[in-house]
């Protein structure tokens, strides 16, 4: 009939448990591993996400890389237009000093001398018509420009 268990065979019965205790609990692990791993459809969607984001970051690298180069141009012109600038304010303060070292009085006095000079001209040249419109009348002068056609000077 039956054989009584010994300690050998209590130990073999407890150690044969155990192990199939731990063989259940790893399965159960491995289950809800399983179980809750991510499905394969959601992976793809993400991996598609993700490069969609890298190259929308591409794009914005290349935007701002753009508005750099733009940046750094228009620092360049402004720098260009400053020299221009002083050179153009050196230039005037030159000119500037040129026309204060101007004798004024002497142009002053100059001016003053060709008005008078203009105006013994002018009085000259109302004399002369004086003249020659008395003479006009008295038969004095007469100019031909053609054979027959004599020219009056009129005042």
């Amino acid at each position: 009939m039956s054989a009584p268990l010994d300690g050998q065979s209590v130990q073999n019965l407890v150690t044969i448990a155990v192990i199939l205790a731990g063989a259940v609990a790893v399965y159960k692990v491995n289950v809800k591993i399983n179980k809750s791993k991510i499905p394969a459809q959601t992976i793809k969607n993400l991996e598609e996400s993700n490069s969609s984001y890298i190259e929308l970051d591409k794009a914005r690298q290349a935007k701002l890389q753009e508005l750099e180069t733009k940046l750094q141009e228009a620092l360049d012109a402004h720098a260009n237009e400053k020299i221009e600038w002083k050179e153009a304010i050196a230039d005037l303060n030159g000119q500037i000093k040129v026309y204060k070292e101007l004798p004024l009085r002497e142009l002053a006095a100059g001016i003053k001398a060709v008005q008078e000079i203009n105006n013994k001209i002018l009085q000259r040249m109302e004399d002369s018509a004086t003249t020659l419109s008395a003479e006009k009348h008295d038969g004095g002068l007469l100019v031909k420009t053609k054979n027959g056609t004599p020219l009056e000077v009129k005042v």
